[in-house]
């Protein structure tokens, strides 16, 4: 009844049960930043795809026009292949902003504010002056913002914002594949099979200079080959930034709360179990021992007789042995 609440066995037990449930909460609850981070790590490498399938679709929408062999590919594969891109770039694009789509769960509409001013305000943040810091968004890039985003080629396109420009992009691509491919029952998937090597590096080269002025009167021409180099990459790229830019804040974020986490554990584990209870109990312990020793020697011992002197001094030979004991095991493991 009169044991110290802190040597009773159960208060040992929860606390023991307490860090066991902190040890885990400290390594599972930063845990549940794995599927953002892989999340937005798949957003990022499929915007990166993006500006890969922008300048594919240039090449092809040039040669497919030209069609004078140096690409060493039929009229039926360049068409064939500047359709599958498209294809490509419009699922890539949906899954980088809708999600639910490409290993996508969440699309960057839902998770970054900038992504949003980027893709849908009518500003044209690409063409801003600001270097742009590797790897980042410039500082404060908002401040920055070109007055004149007029496109030439284009009307109205670039006011409207890169989504705008994504979609006349889709458009144009769609016209050339229209205006210039070769039937939809033509098409077939030759142009992602493996080429053999012992075919001439060139079988005809034709040069038609005729079709070199389509490049420039065709709206969509001119429009997609623009876009190799022009707004719609610039924008993309912006986008890619922005991109890795919350994937290192959701990083950081992580380590963050897990460096908070283990500090809390640890300072748990110093504070509440070794000062709280381990050291307490020790102190009590050696204060009982204190305690019995003053009583033994506060015995009348001329009272007493040869025997019972000796077996209460027996006590301090006790103590003095296993005091003894200790040491010299501490010195053998020296």
């Amino acid at each position: 009844r009169h044991q110290m609440w802190f040597t009773k066995r159960h208060v040992y037990m929860l606390i023991l049960m307490f860090l066991l449930g902190l040890s885990i909460f400290t390594f599972q609850f930063p845990a549940r930043k794995v599927d953002e981070l892989v999340n937005i790590a798949v957003a990022y490498n499929l915007a990166g795809r993006r500006r890969f399938l922008v300048q594919s679709s240039a090449l092809l929408t040039r040669e497919l026009i030209l069609d004078d062999g140096t690409c060493r590919m039929s009229r039926t594969e360049m068409a064939s292949a500047l359709q599958y891109f498209l294809k490509e770039f419009t699922e890539s694009d949906q899954a980088v902003r809708l999600g639910g789509a490409r290993g996508v769960s969440k699309g960057m509409d839902m998770l970054s504010a900038n992504h949003n001013k980027i893709m849908y305000t009518k500003i044209c943040p690409w063409r801003t002056t600001a270097p742009y810091p590797p790897g980042n968004l410039p500082p404060e890039w908002e401040k920055n913002l070109p007055t004149d985003c007029s496109y030439p080629a284009r009307p109205g396109t670039t006011e409207d914002g890169l989504f705008s420009l994504i979609l006349t992009f889709k458009d144009s691509v769609t016209n050339i594949i229209r205006g210039y491919g070769v039937p939809s029952d033509e098409k077939s998937d030759s142009f992602r099979e493996k080429r053999d090597p012992n075919i001439p590096m060139y079988e005809n080269i034709t040069f038609h200079p005729e079709r070199m002025k389509i490049l420039e009167t065709d709206a969509d021409a001119a429009f997609i080959i623009d876009s190799y180099d022009g707004d719609l990459l610039q924008g993309l790229n912006l986008v890619v930034l922005e991109i890795n830019r919350t994937l290192q804040l959701t990083i950081e974020a992580a380590l963050w709360e897990n460096e908070v986490l283990f500090i809390t554990y640890i300072l748990s584990i110093l504070i509440l179990f070794y000062f709280g209870f381990f050291k307490r109990t020790l102190n009590f312990v050696n204060d009982q021992v204190r305690k019995a020793q003053e009583f033994v020697m506060s015995l009348p011992m001329h009272t007493m007789t040869k025997d019972e002197v000796g077996c209460a001094m027996g006590f301090f030979d006790v103590v003095a042995a296993g005091e003894e004991e200790e040491v010299n095991k501490e010195e053998e493991e020296e």
